[in-house]
């Protein structure tokens, strides 16, 4: 009974072998790139562009630096030189 309780504990490893011996490189997982966040706060990610939250109150500053929603769409169809279309369901 105690060679199971062993086995058992060796299983993760023998696991990772067979799977770094099985599949290539490109198909195991990758590693998230820690960078810097987006907002300029000056904190890491894990990964992503923002730390959560962070998006949200960046583009909240963006909206209130340019005067509003409104403004902010008048700035981005001058600036791509195109309208800015915006999907709506029949309930909305």
């Amino acid at each position: 009974m105690n060679w199971r309780i062993g086995a058992s504990l060796h299983a993760p490893i023998y696991f990772r072998i067979l799977l770094m011996y099985f599949y290539k490189e490109a198909d195991m997982p990758r590693k998230r790139i820690q960078k810097p966040c987006a907002c300029r706060c000056g904190r890491i990610t894990a990964g992503g562009y923002f730390l959560p939250g962070h998006d949200t109150k960046t583009l909240g500053a963006i909206i209130e630096a340019v005067g509003g929603i409104v403004a902010l769409r008048n700035l981005v169809e001058k600036t791509l030189d195109r309208d800015v279309e915006v999907e709506l369901d029949q309930s909305d």
